[in-house]
């Protein structure tokens, strides 16, 4: 059994990990820290949670804790995952890891000196879906079938679905961790943020691009506004073209999804709202040089959080004998560096 401690409890713990984390046999959440202590109590009497704590600190010296989840503000992420490690904890935390590269090869080194995985949250890599068409993908790869293009979009709306039942606290949050990470010192203050916001969205669909490729990217071109909208072109090692479009919108929904185009098939991946609980993504399948046959596959009813979190589960569990995603999570980083460089 897996033991549990979570550090931040804010809303997408409350949305997402927590209810995934708690419904896996294999592990028991046995605290919760946040800074603002109402919202911890809370959260400790809603999962009943023995242990309660208002400093990460306290929470990393606990000897009964295996694990943490972490899910902060960014600017804070990559510094309480340097301080778990140190702690000789297990690391699952929400993306994107680090807020430069630098930090995350940092990171990654810590992690492989102290033997300690740490899980990064892309949680679309466990979308059934997705996992459909790594399979099928693979299979095409398998028989040297390369695509011709690949293309992507994100148009970001409302993914939400509007979620309900969350706690918010009255307390005015008191910062006390003063290592914040600083964005890249070569980004001006006004690019600084929007390329925070498109590590934190468009770093999903790139980090899907480049497992179900198996595949580093590399940039070839960016034509994107100030608000970091727009189209990036890049390539695989083995030259295979890919565009990806991105954009913000005010739409009641949420826009995304992938295109393999090959020779004698296109294969589609729509992808669902990441909130949207338990419906997975869509893939759909298009051959035929003369009549045309469609594939649609709808897997079955799954949550792609609730998968993640029995990937991490079993990664604890079976470690060092299984793998971590860290080193892609700072390779998404490196990317979205080059984009904007």
């Amino acid at each position: 059994m897996i033991k549990l401690g979570f550090i931040g409890t804010g809303f997408v713990a409350q949305q997402c990990h927590l209810p995934s984390f708690d419904s896996v046999a294999r592990c028991t959440i046995v605290a919760v820290s946040d800074l603002q202590s109402d919202l911890a109590d809370k959260i400790g009497r809603r999962y009943e949670v023995p242990k309660v704590y208002y400093s990460h600190r306290e929470l990393l010296e606990d000897p009964e804790i295996d694990a943490v989840v972490i899910t902060v503000p960014r600017p804070l992420t990559s510094a309480l995952c340097f301080d778990a490690l140190q702690a000789g904890k297990m690391v699952f935390t929400e993306k994107p890891v680090s807020l430069n590269y630098s930090t995350g090869l940092s990171l990654l080194e810590v992690s492989s000196k102290l033997n300690l995985p740490v899980q990064v949250g892309y949680m679309r890599r466990y979308d059934s879906a997705v996992l459909k068409a790594a399979q099928h993908l693979k299979v095409l790869k398998d028989s040297e079938q390369s695509p011709v293009l690949v293309r992507a979009y994100c148009y970001m709306g409302d993914s939400y679905c509007s979620p309900f039942g969350d706690f918010k606290s009255t307390q005015m949050l008191q910062n006390t961790i003063s290592n914040f990470e600083s964005r890249p010192s070569w980004l001006d203050k006004k690019t600084s943020a929007v390329y925070e916001s498109y590590l934190n969205v468009f770093s999903h669909i790139l980090d899907l691009i480049s497992i179900l490729l198996n595949t580093k990217l590399s940039v070839v071109k960016t034509l994107l506004d100030s608000q970091g909208q727009g189209i990036v072109l890049l390539s695989t090692a083995d030259g295979v073209a890919i565009e990806l479009s991105t954009a913000k919108s005010s739409l009641n929904q949420w826009m995304e999804g992938i295109s393999f185009v090959f020779g004698d098939q296109i294969v589609d991946l729509s992808l669902s709202p990441a909130f949207l609980k338990n419906v997975p993504s869509t893939l759909q399948i298009r051959r035929g040089d003369t009549d045309d046959m469609v594939e649609i596959v709808r897997p079955k009813w799954s949550w792609a959080f609730r998968n993640q979190a029995e990937n991490f589960i079993n990664l604890c569990q079976n470690w060092p004998d299984s793998e971590a995603n860290l080193a892609d999570a700072v390779e998404q980083v490196r990317l979205v560096e080059s984009i904007f460089s």
